[in-house]
């Protein structure tokens, strides 16, 4: 990364310039969390890796459990959202950009532009029961992705005659037939696990995975850290910029 004509070493990824390698070398690992090969060397010992990948799998584990096996499925709209300021987090961490923004403007209506009467029934609308009966609940935008392969699946059926106006009469009927209906017929049984557990966790013991090991590495995560770090201060920059770009967007 030295540019000889220049005198000085270049950031590949996002063009800056620096005088001494070792200041490189803190852009790369602040920035962009290089590991260089002599620090995962030194540090190996130290560090238990497959220790920090296993907490850090847990952390973010149990949250995706306990928002889609509690949150959702029971309708609790206090737990989604205490719930989305964690995936805030984790969205940010994995780059997942538009996640991030949607979660923020979720909290931002909660929090800040609702009335409590408008909160309530926002978060109430969160999930939808299709079966009746407690802990059945799926999230909105599973209904939306039902709805839309219900559509296609009617539009390929049209074949030639898949016009605009011909779909939308026709989808139009069969959902007020739909609605009129009861519900009728037998629900398949929900699949257990529990015979699927115990051969894992059988894996898992051989793999010595809960036992605290110093020095251990993965071949393909060399200087595994742990995935819950947050860069406090350009998270702070994110969230001021997406209030001042949120007030005049909803306004």
């Amino acid at each position: 990364m030295y540019d000889t004509r220049q005198q000085k070493y270049l950031c590949e990824a996002c063009t800056k310039k620096f005088k001494t390698i070792g200041g490189l070398q803190r852009h790369l690992r602040k920035e962009h969390d290089w590991v260089f090969m002599e620090e995962v060397t030194n540090s190996s010992s130290k560090k238990d890796h497959i220790a920090l990948y296993r907490a850090s799998f847990m952390e973010c584990s149990l949250l995706l459990r306990d928002k889609n096996d509690d949150a959702y499925k029971m309708g609790d709209e206090e737990r989604i959202l205490r719930n989305s300021k964690f995936q805030m987090l984790l969205s940010r961490i994995g780059n997942h950009g538009k996640y991030q923004l949607w979660l923020f403007r979720f909290m931002a209506y909660c929090f800040s532009l609702l009335t409590p009467r408008m909160v309530y029934e926002y978060i109430w609308n969160y999930t939808a029961n299709l079966h009746s009966n407690l802990g059945h609940n799926i999230p909105n935008d599973n209904i939306v992705e039902l709805l839309v392969q219900a559509v296609k699946k009617k539009v390929r059926a049209e074949g030639a005659n898949a016009t605009y106006e011909n779909v939308r009469s026709r989808n139009t009927k069969n959902m007020q037939e739909e609605c009129k209906k009861g519900r009728g017929g037998t629900r398949r049984p929900e699949p257990s696990k529990v015979n699927d557990i115990t051969p894992m966790v059988k894996e898992l013991q051989s793999a010595e995975i809960f036992d605290y090991i110093l020095g251990r590495e993965f071949n393909k995560f060399p200087g595994f850290s742990k995935v819950s770090r947050i860069k406090v201060t350009d998270l702070h920059k994110w969230l001021t910029d997406n209030k001042e770009r949120h007030s005049y967007e909803t306004l």
